[in-house]
C-alpha cells in the first residue's frame, strides 16, 4: 500500500510542481515533505485499526495535490517556439547575355600601331584596323553580362588571351548562365577592298611601280595605303613614309605661303612686283622693262593672269644648265606680255617662280626655309623638302622614278623649280597640309579665311594636279569633309593619269558608307 501511495504521490507532485510559480512551489514543498514523512511512518496496523480515518486523510491529500496541479498562476506559460524548416529555395539562373564592351588594343597586340576602332550597331560589330594589318591573330578584350561567357564560332574566348581570326566574318555568341544565347556578327577591315582594287588596276594599266594615298575625314587621317615598290628593280617596298616629287602640287604650297604673308601684313595682293615701286624692284632683268611688266601685281601671279605665256616655250623646260637668275632675266628682258595683266588666264610656271622670289625678298630667307618654318612646321610636317637633281642625290625615303617617255626624270633641273614644282612629300603629309587650310574648327588653319577669299581654297570641292616626267600627284577636297592625296612614280604621254587618279579617289570616297573613327595622325 505504501508503494502505491508513494508512486501516486510522486507522480502527482512532479506534475503539479512543475506548473506553479516559485512562491507557491516553496509552500507546496514544505507541505508535501511533511505529508510524505507521515505517510512513510504509517504502519499497516494503524491503517487497519483506523482505516477509515487514514483513508480520508489519503483522499484529502490526493485532492489537495490535484487542486495544486490544476491551479493556474498569473504568470503566463512560456510558449514553446517551434522551428519551421523551409524547403530549400529554388535557384534561378541568370539569363543576361549582353556584349557590353569589346576591344582590340595595341597593348595586347604589339603589331597593332593603334587600337582597333570598334563600331557597334545592335548586334553587328565593325572593326577597323590600319592598312596592311594581319587580321588572323588578334587578342581581344571584352565585358559580358555577369555570369555569362563569350564564344567565337562556338569556342570560348579568354579575355586578353585568346587570339581570334578576323580575316573573315566571325559570329560571337554570349551564353548566359541559364544556357540561353545571343549572337553578334563581327566583320573586320584593314584594307579597303574596293579602293585597293581600283588603285591596283590603275597601277597595272599605267605600268606604275608604286602608288601611295591618304584620306582624311573630319580632319582625322582615317586611311593611308601604299602599293608596290619604291625602286625600279622591285626590291624595296614602298611605305607610308616614302616621298615622291609632287610637281605642280607645289603651287598649292606656294599660294598658301603668299596668303600667310598677306595675313602677317608683309604684302598686299595689289602690290606690284617689278620696277622701282615693286616688291622685287629691279632684282631681275634690265630696266627699262617692257610694256606693262611693271603693272603686274601679286594677285596676277597667283591667278595666272600676269600676261606671260609659254610662247615660244615654257622657259623651265629648256636650258637646264642656266641658273634661276639667268632664266628669270631672260624672260623679263626678251619676252613680251601676251595680254594686259589681269585680263586673260594662262597657266604660268613662271608666275609661281616669281612668287617664290617674293617670299624670299620679304622674309629674308630662302623660299624652302620660309615654307618649312612658317607653314609646314606649325602643322607638324617635317619630311617635305625641295627635291635634288640627279638620282644619286635623291632624298632619304625618296622613290625612284620611271623613264616611260623620252624625257628622263633625272635630266630635269628640279632644284630650279622650287616654288612651282620642286617639293617632295608623302601622301600623308600632303593631307596633313590640307587640313591646315580647310577652314574647319578642329585644326587651326595656317591662314585666315579672309586671306583665302576669292581663291579656290574657299570651295567645298577642289582638286589640283601635279605632273612631271616620272611622277604624278593629285590633292583635293571633297564635300567640305574629306581631304585626299595620291602620288605615284610614273607618268604617261598623253597625260591622262592625273585625271584617272582623281576620278578613282572621288568615286571610291563617295561610294563608301563607313569610316574609322581613329586618327592615324596620332601615330606620328
Amino acid at each position: 500500500m505504501k508503494r502505491i501511495i508513494f508512486v501516486v504521490f510522486m507522480s502527482i507532485c512532479f506534475t503539479g510542481y512543475t506548473r506553479v510559480s516559485q512562491k507557491r512551489k516553496n509552500v507546496i514543498k514544505k507541505f508535501l515533505v511533511m505529508t510524505f514523512l507521515n505517510l512513510c511512518d504509517m504502519s499497516i496496523e494503524p491503517l487497519k485499526k483506523d482505516g477509515m480515518k487514514h483513508q480520508k486523510q489519503l483522499v484529502l491529500l490526493l485532492l489537495s495535490l490535484l487542486l495544486f496541479n490544476c491551479s493556474k498562476d498569473n504568470t503566463p506559460e512560456p510558449v514553446k517556439v517551434m522551428e519551421v524548416i523551409s524547403p530549400p529555395e529554388e535557384t534561378t539562373l541568370s539569363s543576361a547575355k549582353e556584349l557590353i564592351e569589346f576591344s582590340v588594343t595595341s597593348a595586347n597586340n604589339p603589331d597593332l600601331r593603334i587600337d582597333g576602332d570598334v563600331q557597334q550597331t545592335g548586334t553587328s560589330l565593325k572593326l577597323f584596323f590600319p592598312f596592311g594589318m594581319d587580321l588572323s591573330q588578334l587578342k581581344v578584350s571584352y565585358q559580358v553580362s555577369d555570369k555569362a561567357k563569350l564564344k567565337a564560332d562556338g569556342n570560348e574566348v579568354g579575355n586578353n588571351s585568346t587570339a581570334l581570326d578576323f580575316s573573315s566574318p566571325v559570329t560571337l555568341t554570349v551564353e548566359a548562365e541559364d544556357g540561353s544565347t545571343k549572337d553578334y556578327s563581327l566583320t573586320a577591315e584593314a584594307n579597303f577592298a574596293n579602293i585597293d582594287s581600283a588603285i591596283q588596276e590603275l597601277m597595272e594599266t599605267n605600268n606604275a611601280p608604286s602608288m601611295q594615298l591618304a584620306i582624311t575625314k573630319g580632319e582625322k587621317l582615317v586611311y593611308q595605303a601604299h602599293y608596290g615598290t619604291a625602286d625600279l628593280s622591285n626590291t624595296e617596298q614602298v611605305t607610308d613614309e616614302s616621298v615622291y616629287r609632287i610637281a605642280s602640287v607645289s603651287k598649292v604650297v606656294t599660294a598658301i605661303a603668299i596668303l600667310k604673308m598677306k595675313d602677317d601684313g608683309l604684302l598686299d595682293f595689289d602690290d606690284t612686283v617689278f620696277g622701282g615701286n615693286g616688291i622685287l624692284e629691279t632684282d631681275f632683268g634690265n630696266p627699262p622693262y617692257k610694256t606693262n611688266i611693271e603693272n603686274i601685281t601679286v594677285r596676277h601671279l597667283l591667278d595666272h593672269t600676269s600676261g606671260f605665256t609659254n610662247n615660244p616655250n615654257d622657259p623651265f623646260f629648256v636650258n637646264y644648265d642656266w641658273s634661276l637668275q639667268e632664266l628669270i632675266d631672260d624672260v623679263i628682258d626678251n619676252r613680251n606680255l601676251a595680254t594686259v595683266p589681269g585680263q586673260t588666264y594662262y597657266y604660268s610656271n613662271f608666275g609661281y617662280c616669281m612668287l617664290g622670289r617674293i617670299i624670299e625678298k620679304l622674309s629674308g630667307m630662302t623660299y624652302e626655309n620660309y615654307v618649312k618654318q612658317k607653314i609646314l612646321a606649325p602643322l607638324g610636317i617635317q619630311e617635305m623638302n625641295i627635291g635634288k637633281n640627279g638620282m644619286e642625290n635623291k632624298l632619304p625615303n625618296e622613290v625612284e622614278y620611271t623613264v616611260q617617255e623620252a624625257f628622263s626624270a633625272y635630266a630635269y633641273n628640279i632644284e630650279r623649280i622650287d616654288a612651282l614644282g620642286g617639293w617632295t612629300a608623302s601622301a600623308t603629309d600632303l593631307t596633313k597640309f590640307l587640313i591646315g587650310i580647310d577652314r574647319q574648327a578642329g585644326v587651326s588653319d595656317i591662314v585666315s579665311p579672309a586671306a583665302m577669299t576669292g581663291s579656290y581654297f574657299m570651295f567645298d570641292e577642289w582638286v589640283f594636279f601635279g605632273s612631271l616626267p616620272g611622277t604624278s600627284a593629285v590633292v583635293g577636297r571633297l564635300n567640305e569633309e574629306f581631304n585626299y592625296s595620291i602620288v605615284t612614280n610614273t607618268r604617261l604621254i598623253p597625260i591622262t593619269l592625273n585625271q584617272k587618279m582623281y576620278e578613282t579617289m572621288k568615286a571610291e570616297i563617295l561610294a563608301r558608307s563607313s569610316w574609322p573613327n581613329y586618327n592615324l595622325f596620332e601615330l606620328d
